[in-house]
C-alpha cells in the first residue's frame, strides 16, 4: 500500500481560484439574475446540485449570500474601475 503525502502535492488554492468550474458557472448565472432551477435547466443539472455548488462556492469565499459570492467572483475577474472622483463647481 502506497502512502502519499497529500501536504507536499502543491499550493492550497484559496477564494476564486479554489472555485471549480460547476461553481464558477452557477455563480456567473446567479450574478445574471437566475434563481436555482432555472440554472439547473440550463445547465442540465439538477436544483440540488446547483444549491449544493453554491453553498461550496460561499463557503470557499467565506460569505453565506449566494450574491456576494457572485460579487466576488465578478470582481475577482473584472476588477472595479480606477475612478477618481471629483467634485463639480
Amino acid at each position: 500500500m502506497m502512502n502519499r503525502d497529500f501536504a507536499s502535492s502543491g499550493p492550497e488554492k484559496s477564494g476564486v481560484d479554489a472555485l471549480s468550474k460547476g461553481e464558477i458557472d452557477c455563480l456567473y448565472f446567479v450574478a445574471d439574475g437566475l434563481g436555482s432551477k432555472d440554472i439547473a435547466r440550463r445547465l442540465d443539472i439538477s436544483p440540488h446540485t446547483v444549491d449544493a455548488r453554491l453553498k461550496a462556492a460561499c463557503a470557499k469565499l467565506g460569505t453565506k449570500s449566494r450574491f456576494h459570492a457572485a460579487s466576488m467572483l465578478r470582481d475577482a475577474v473584472r476588477p472595479a474601475p480606477d475612478v477618481t472622483v471629483t467634485s463639480a463647481h
